[in-house]
């Protein structure tokens, strides 16, 4: 799996929240559905890729 960042791009928190600034160690991400799954809280998550 290839990540791509786009420093302009829209980044989202797990929060429907928009934010200017975030707590020291908040944890930022431009895929939105990893956020999503983020924001409930999981003890732990899996992402499995098919080639």
């Amino acid at each position: 799996m290839k990540v791509e960042i786009k420093p302009d791009g829209v980044w989202y928190h797990g929060s429907n929240m928009i934010f200017s600034e975030l707590r020291t160690n908040s944890t930022i991400t431009q895929w939105k559905e990893l956020a999503e799954a983020f924001s409930h809280q999981p003890s732990s998550l899996r992402i499995i890729t098919l080639n």
